[in-house]
């Protein structure tokens, strides 16, 4: 599936993000031509996920407010 529609986007906005992730963090942040995350992305992903787990969680929580 591609990223785009996993994403619920367009295609042009995919790349136009990608774009500036590789610019910012100035890596490929993944190799072609079968598209395996760098090891610069893999090393972002062990500092970034726990991160966005505990935003999703909170963003959970804040969800279960409009419940009460």
């Amino acid at each position: 599936m591609k990223a785009s529609k996993l994403l619920g986007v367009r295609q042009p906005a995919v790349s136009n993000t990608l774009s500036n992730l590789r610019s910012k963090f100035d890596d490929a942040l993944f190799s072609m031509p079968n598209c395996q995350p760098t090891t610069k992305s893999h090393r972002m992903a062990e500092i970034l996920f726990p991160a966005m787990d505990c935003l999703q969680k909170a963003i959970e929580k804040v969800k279960h407010l409009d419940a009460d």
